[in-house]
């Protein structure tokens, strides 16, 4: 295994966990933003954005949540979706009878996910969030994207304090100009706007990713450990780490080889 500072450790097994969420993304939008445009990984603070307008890009739980904090400080929130959250009420008990439900067929969880959004957001349809079309496993299957928690996201909506646009399509000095061909001219852009894995530096080399950069192949002494799960992260992981333990302490030494890492 190299390092950075060019050494070489030899090793017999690599377990690759530096995450699947690694580097954060902006999309690359034509043209520019003069004033303020930063990444969710780089909000700290609503006090940072006392006074300002506010676009936030993207209705995941990051962006969400963020949109929801700024209310009361940012002089303005407003928030562009592309394609409408897949919402959940943040209630544990709920939560926890929804976890009844994994163990069901994906298609019948899909339905329900989108039942149970219908019967307490159909009405954010008056203000720019249809029904999804995508249940949760679909979309999840899809682009890795979970659903949004409700933490007060639905009432700010109702309630006028958020707004919702259309889609970021473009960057216009000092303004943004969305995909139905309005511009919003706000103070600061937060992008929510997810993460990318950061495998390709590593092992990119070795083929065995995929297109999106994930892993997609599996190597006898190269393991991957922190893969994403609607069914709890750290309960998962957990899994995995011990799933990766066994198989190494199972595989005879005069079987492994050092990895080219």
């Amino acid at each position: 295994m190299r390092l950075a500072d060019g050494d070489t450790i030899p090793a017999d097994v690599v377990v690759v966990a530096t995450g699947w969420a690694a580097e954060p993304h902006i999309p690359l939008w034509p043209g520019e933003f003069t004033k303020k445009l930063l990444h969710a990984a780089d909000y700290r603070s609503p006090e940072d954005f006392a006074g300002a307008s506010v676009l936030v890009v993207g209705s995941g739980n990051s962006g969400a949540e963020i949109a929801v904090e700024l209310l009361g400080t940012a002089a303005e929130v407003r928030m562009a979706v592309r394609t409408p959250p897949l919402l959940v009420p943040a209630d544990p008990k709920l939560h926890r009878v929804g976890a009844l439900f994994w163990w069901l067929p994906e298609d019948l969880v899909d339905k329900l996910s989108i039942s149970t959004h219908r019967s307490h957001y159909r009405d954010l349809a008056e203000h720019g969030l249809p029904i999804p079309t995508e249940g949760v496993h679909a979309r999840f299957n899809r682009d890795g994207t979970s659903p949004t928690a409700d933490r007060g996201f639905a009432d700010a909506v109702r309630s006028g304090r958020l707004t919702i646009t259309a889609a970021v399509a473009a960057l216009t000095g000092d303004g943004v100009q969305l995909a139905n061909g309005q511009e919003e001219r706000p103070d600061v852009v937060i992008a929510a706007t997810g993460y990318r894995p950061a495998f390709a530096g590593l092992v990119g080399h070795l083929g065995v990713l995929d297109e999106r950069g994930f892993p997609a192949k599996q190597e006898e002494a190269l393991y991957f450990v922190g893969a994403p799960s609607l069914r709890g992260d750290l309960h998962v992981h957990g899994q995995q780490a011990r799933r990766v333990a066994r198989a190494i302490s199972t595989t005879p030494v005069n079987t492994k080889r050092t990895s080219d890492v």
